[in-house]
């Protein structure tokens, strides 16, 4: 197996790992393998790690090569007694310019990594999700190889997130907008709702009703848009679940709340949306 570890951004320190499976099948067999690039939430602020190595295990496990998209993020690791001081230089739109570089770095680099350059393909949970969904709107100021073959949505932050006094949400804001306290003109051009358009590859997005903190109205309205741009858009809203859950099973649940073996079947559904592209 192959180990691949690449700066995207010196500034920040965001980077590109991953695991490249020997791609020869049998004895006289080589078979190139999908790629899937797989972006952890933390609300712009960290990385959720349970969203990260888990499930680019699990996609590993089927058959993809693997890829970890630790883009920019505003606070970075925690630390205890320490009060958080924003790095500045980790603001939106930072991070779709690291998943572009991570997009076309694999697809130039598909034959020594063993992947199907055509089938490149992005993966996001939360704010995950609002960098890969911001790459599906705007590859094309980056350029062709930028735009992956599809692009996954677990339950996708879309827009600035706004609950008052909530000084994670305060940090998350300023993140994104560059403000603890963006205006309605400031939310609206990080909105990706506003801006979905008719360029954007083929969509996965999964979502629960329950989802307290990222609303799931969002994600059907996005879903509608593009599909009124003529986008393919596959879109599943499951009935119980909450924000952050990961693969919904005991890999990557860090309470009960977070298991839910109906929602888990999202993975297995991506899967073959994806391998039906």
């Amino acid at each position: 197996m192959r180990q691949v570890r690449i700066t995207l951004n010196e500034e920040t320190g965001a980077r590109l790992e991953g695991w490249a499976i020997d791609p020869h099948i049998s004895a006289s067999e080589v078979r190139a393998r999908p790629a899937m690039i797989v972006a952890p939430g933390g609300g712009y602020l960290n990385l959720a790690h349970r969203e990260a190595e888990p499930v680019a295990a699990r996609w590993l496990g089927m058959g993809y090569q693997v890829f970890i998209l630790r883009y920019s993020v505003l606070l970075g690791a925690p630390e205890e007694g320490v009060e958080p001081q924003p790095n500045l230089d980790a603001r939106y739109p930072v991070q779709v310019g690291e998943a572009a570089r991570a997009v076309a770095y694999v697809r130039e680099h598909a034959e020594e990594l063993g992947v199907d350059a055509e089938r490149v393909f992005i993966l996001g949970f939360s704010a995950g999700a609002h960098v890969a969904i911001s790459l599906a709107e705007r590859w094309q100021d980056f350029g062709e190889a930028a735009r992956p073959r599809g692009v996954v949505g677990c339950y996708p932050m879309l827009r600035a997130l706004d609950r008052g006094d909530d000084v994670l949400q305060e940090f998350s804001a300023l993140a994104v907008c560059g403000t603890k306290h963006p205006s309605d003109e400031q939310r609206a051009e990080v909105d990706l709702v506003e801006h979905a358009n008719a360029s954007m590859p083929p969509l996965f997005l999964w979502h629960t009703s329950e989802d307290g903190l990222v609303p799931p109205a969002d994600t059907a309205r996005f879903a509608a848009r593009a599909m009124e741009l003529g986008v393919p858009c596959e879109l599943h809203i499951y009935r119980e679940g909450h924000h952050g859950s990961g693969l919904c099973d005991q890999t990557t649940s860090a309470h009960g709340e977070h298991m839910n073996p109906h929602n888990a079947t999202w993975a297995a559904l991506a899967d073959e949306w994806a391998r039906g592209l």
